[in-house]
């Protein structure tokens, strides 16, 4: 573990994100949030979301929990300064640069694991109710 795992990322679950689509395919003349579009293409109407489910998790509770589900009981995690690791990560840039090669591990990589990513959820006029709450313990 990176850091602290205080960062909090979101988890979507897949049939609310179906449903999501579903329901504004179905819908789409009838929402009066769709009634500011764009039409810059030749495709016709166009509109742009950002979905997401809460809860939002904590990454630790998050690995601790997927330790739990593949049935490797953990209580504690090593946790590794984010400096160190952002240092790691731009070692082995230095080295992809050198080689010519990719590796797994990189500065950005190390960046992105520890910045949270969660949307400003505001409520919209569009109607959609999610049919199930996502939770990873399902």
């Amino acid at each position: 573990m990176v850091g602290k795992g205080m960062n909090r990322k979101i988890m979507d679950y897949v049939e609310n994100v179906a449903a999501f689509i579903q329901f504004f395919i179905e819908n789409e003349e009838k929402l009066p949030c769709l009634e500011k579009d764009f039409d810059g293409t030749k495709a016709g109407k166009q509109h742009l979301f950002n979905y997401s489910d809460v809860p939002a998790y904590d990454v630790s509770h998050l690995v601790l929990d997927c330790y739990k589900a593949l049935g490797k009981p953990k209580t504690k995690l090593v946790h590794f300064p984010y400096a160190l690791a952002y240092f790691d990560g731009l070692c082995f840039d230095l080295l992809a640069f050198i080689l010519h090669k990719k590796f797994v591990i990189n500065s950005i990589r190390v960046r992105k694991f520890c910045n949270a990513n969660l949307f400003a959820r505001t409520p919209t006029s569009c109607q959609f109710v999610c049919r199930r709450r996502a939770s990873f313990r399902q």
